[in-house]
């Protein structure tokens, strides 16, 4: 099986430009993902600072990774082994009964509290990044495959947007 290069593309794109926003997010404020990482309660207490220090490299990584076709399976498996992990650290917490840590992903945005629902999130993230494995098909990609493949990257960038919105809004009415 191979995966057209639109379809590669997308993908790298979309992940791309997630990562590339998640590390920014946590740049602008360390000491609070420190926190985060800290209120998980996974890691030794003097391990905390280096380690949101590490994760924020690893994402930068992997995004500059995943620009480029050569290295774009090592980028997938960076990005793979991030979100397999952040799923993992969630259900620990939530197999714990302790739901309303921050997940840590809200850019921005009103805190959200960690879920089943992100958990399967982050593993469907980590099935795409997979796809990147694929062998490309190889052809000459035209003008008309990128704008496919930049309306791709818009309709991926919403439909992520969107679900994060939803997910939000279930934990909302589930805390009512």
């Amino acid at each position: 099986m191979m995966i057209d290069p639109v379809f590669n593309w997308i993908i790298a794109l979309a992940l791309i430009q997630l990562f590339a926003s998640a590390a920014w997010h946590k740049t602008r404020d360390i000491s609070g993902f420190s926190q985060i990482i800290a209120s998980y309660q996974i890691l030794p207490n003097t391990s905390k600072p280096s380690a949101a220090l590490s994760i924020i490299a690893i994402e930068v990584i992997a995004a500059a990774l995943l620009m480029m076709p050569s290295t774009r399976t090592t980028g997938a498996a960076l990005v793979a082994a991030l979100l397999l992990g952040y799923a993992l650290v969630m259900a620990i917490n939530l197999l714990r009964n302790r739901r309303l840590l921050d997940c840590g992903c809200h850019f921005g945005q009103k805190k959200q509290s960690i879920s089943w629902l992100l958990v399967v999130r982050n593993i469907a993230i980590t099935t795409l990044a997979l796809l990147l494995f694929l062998p490309m098909q190889t052809r000459t990609m035209n003008i008309f495959d990128m704008g496919i493949v930049l309306f791709g990257l818009s309709l991926s960038s919403m439909i992520y947007v969107i679900v994060n919105e939803l997910f939000r809004n279930h934990e909302l009415l589930q805390n009512g």
